[in-house]
């Protein structure tokens, strides 16, 4: 696994609080690669070379890893505490399911009109609306770091 993924799950595995952060890395870097690989194995027989590229852009940085690994952070988001904000009218809409930065753009509705929007639905799930809303968060925060920019 690359130097910069491996960070990010060792910093994941901190943040969901495991008692020993090397006994936690290696629990959960193998946890992280069973994920990905029973998530995407069905595609191995009908999309072998798809499921090549996907995996070859995942690793070319820690944004590509997280927008392939969205699987992953709800199965993350569903060990978390639930947010205040959610209630029962709101704990079960439809999530986008794939929430990020290079998944929001412009495009002309059918009157002509600029819309702003989210472009990708193809794993939109029920569930809080808060876990769009964290991904989202998660999303601008690798993109930043990744580019070299900072909260200063």
């Amino acid at each position: 696994m690359p130097k910069h993924i491996s960070a990010i799950v060792f910093v994941l595995i901190l943040i969901l609080g495991f008692a020993s952060p090397v006994q936690a890395a290696t629990l959960r870097s193998t946890w992280v690669e069973n994920e990905i690989y029973q998530y995407n194995h069905p595609f191995a027989s009908q999309l072998p070379q798809e499921l090549a590229t996907k995996m070859q852009k995942m690793t070319a940085s820690p944004f590509a890893f997280y927008r392939g690994t969205d699987h992953i952070f709800y199965r993350d988001m569903q060990t978390l505490p639930s947010s205040g904000f959610v209630n029962f009218s709101t704990s079960a809409i439809w999530l986008e399911g794939d929430m990020h930065l290079q998944n929001l753009g412009g495009m002309r509705d059918s009157n002509n009109n600029n819309v702003f929007d989210t472009t990708d639905f193809d794993e939109a799930y029920l569930g809080p609306y808060v876990w769009d809303l964290r991904r989202m968060a998660v999303s601008i925060l690798v993109a930043t770091r990744e580019n070299g920019l900072s909260s200063n």
